[in-house]
């Protein structure tokens, strides 16, 4: 899965089970969209947690 975004947060480092590592951080990608017939658009947010 590709994602392009901005970061949201500071990306932070767990350490889990014996010596494996996981980073955790949160993406925010805009979609802007218009309707049939409405002149003004409107803007969505999703955002996606990683690890």
């Amino acid at each position: 899965m590709l994602v392009i975004g901005r970061l949201t947060r500071n990306a932070n480092v767990k350490n889990v089970g014996d010596d494996r590592k996981v980073v955790e951080f949160t993406i925010a990608e805009n979609h802007f969209f218009k309707s049939k017939g409405n002149e003004k658009g409107s803007q969505v947010t999703t955002f996606y947690n990683c690890s």
